[in-house]
């Protein structure tokens, strides 16, 4: 009788959570408040509002994730990883690069308590975020630096997110996912690096290119202006991979 009385309260106590955890972020939101645009992040004015997301991560600690649904999920995940990106960088008082902390390791050797466990920012975006979706997810996670798509200057809620991701990969189409001359093209090398997040864009293919060619231009037009997916498909188009900036994504 006891158990089953532990294992109702145990149920009740986990859909609590999901109904009750605040799915639109508004602590990470009211954090970032207007000091996040496409051009960088004001970390000077955030690290006076830092106890504010030092509330917010820590109500990500004690959350049960299992009973959230798809949205939900890739919202938490995400959202999680840009406040402790930003909390490490307000904490080590803005290093000019991320890559100057712990060797440029710190993905593996700092973790936090999230969704009651210890990880590692690798931990949350390889292990939680990446196999929710596909390659938009990389147009929606920061790390701090300038190669990569900007951070969002709201989080991602907990509904509706393909709109979001859409959104946020032709942000990052306009932004700096790629730089063009004439019938050269380079990426960004998130391309090259998680190239099978975009597998689905890999066809049709395009004469001369690999597969994983193919998908950063079929992505890129994918989510660019009108006319730049058919103008990326043409015959003899080369495709390089721009060196990736890892300076501090300050203003």
């Amino acid at each position: 009788m006891r158990f089953w009385v532990f294992l109702m309260g145990l149920l009740f106590t986990q859909a609590s959570t999901a109904q009750t955890f605040d799915h639109n972020h508004r602590g990470f939101a009211e954090f970032l408040g207007n000091f996040v645009s496409d051009s960088g992040v004001d970390y000077a004015a955030l690290a006076s509002r830092k106890p504010a997301l030092e509330a917010y991560v820590l109500q990500l600690a004690t959350v049960t994730t299992q009973d959230f649904n798809r949205d939900q999920q890739i919202a938490f995940w995400v959202n999680a990883y840009n406040a402790l990106t930003v909390k490490l960088i307000l904490d080590e008082k803005q290093p000019k690069s991320i890559m100057e902390l712990d060797g440029g390791k710190v993905w593996d050797t700092r973790k936090y308590n999230i969704a009651g466990k210890l990880r590692t920012l690798n931990d949350i975006e390889h292990k939680m975020a990446r196999p929710l979706t596909d390659g938009r997810v990389h147009a929606v996670l920061n790390c701090a630096s300038k190669g990569c798509p900007p951070l969002l200057a709201t989080p991602l809620v907990g509904e509706n997110i393909e709109s979001q991701l859409n959104k946020a990969a032709t942000r990052w189409v306009k932004l700096n996912a790629f730089t063009r001359t004439e019938n050269s093209v380079a990426v960004n090398q998130i391309f090259q690096w998680f190239a099978d997040d975009f597998a689905k864009w890999q066809t049709p293919s395009i004469q001369g290119l690999e597969p994983k060619e193919t998908a950063a231009l079929r992505f890129i037009g994918a989510f660019g202006p009108a006319g730049l997916a058919e103008e990326l498909a043409t015959e003899g188009i080369t495709v390089s991979y721009a060196k990736y900036d890892w300076s501090l994504n300050q203003k």
